[in-house]
């Protein structure tokens, strides 16, 4: 019973890293157009809805540390081709 509650979260931990890298390749798109644009790289409004949204799902405190950890990784990846 354990092993198969186990292979259920291996399955869930590989799709959240298979929607990160989606997350990440989409958050590098948007990049290249934030240089094309002129507009910067940081968008704290945009992250503040985001946790707000999401903190209604899982508790709020889990979700910023969670999101400021992407959030991070996302301006790097964006300020690669800034």
């Amino acid at each position: 019973m354990i092993e198969k509650l186990r292979n259920q979260i291996n399955n869930l931990d590989d799709l959240i890293i298979d929607l990160l890298v989606a997350r990440f390749k989409i958050a590098e798109a948007i990049g290249k157009i934030k240089k094309r644009d002129g507009f910067a790289i940081e968008a704290m409004g945009r992250e503040a809805e985001i946790i707000e949204r999401l903190s209604q799902k899982l508790d709020p405190e889990l979700v910023k540390t969670i999101y400021n950890i992407i959030f991070a990784y996302s301006r790097t990846i964006q300020k690669k081709n800034y």
